[in-house]
């Protein structure tokens, strides 16, 4: 029989920023079997490590799929529709709770549809059957009317920023 390879925290870690919490892929680069990897984790208490590799991947993606929805691509709407959709099921994924993103997904839609970025026939058609409610209820959030409060200084693009900034409305000129 082999000899079973020596896995210390410290490859481990080195691992893990190397693959972005890829349990798969850091075996591959151990030489190691999954299990392995896995094991480890648990005997060096690595979990935490583990999270926070995923969700710095998950905060990236996040940026970026916000920036193609405000663009209205119609994939990355897709895409973000779908997990909106499925939210429940998906609360954790790979470890990582992902509510927050959803969320901030639902925001970035809405504010294309108000934009203009998308329609809302889009939104209908990608949504349909059992998550029809769910496109009414975006929709109906467009059309809400929104009060600018905390407007970010242009130029600001970070997630936090684009996830919590209302999309400003035309304001109505009182007739004398």
């Amino acid at each position: 029989m082999g000899r079973k390879a020596k896995v210390t925290p410290s490859l481990i870690i080195s691992a893990m920023a190397q693959t972005s919490g890829n349990v798969k892929q850091m075996a591959d680069l151990l030489g190691v079997r999954r299990a392995t990897v896995h094991d480890a984790i648990v005997r060096y208490d690595l979990r935490d490590e583990l999270q926070a590799a995923r969700k710095s991947v998950l905060d990236e993606v996040d940026f970026l799929l916000g920036l193609r929805i405000a663009a209205g691509e119609r994939a990355a709407v897709m895409f973000a529709l779908r997990m909106v959709a499925t939210a429940p099921d998906y609360l954790l994924y790979q470890g990582v709770d992902i509510r927050e993103h959803v969320e901030r997904w639902s925001a970035g839609i809405v504010r294309a549809l108000r934009s203009g970025a998308i329609d809302e026939d889009d939104v209908r058609a990608f949504l349909y059957g059992d998550t029809a409610a769910l496109a009414d209820n975006l929709i109906l959030e467009a059309r809400r009317p929104t009060v600018v409060m905390n407007a970010p200084m242009s130029g600001d693009t970070s997630p936090a920023v684009l996830a919590k900034t209302p999309t400003p409305t035309k304001r109505r000129r009182r007739r004398s």
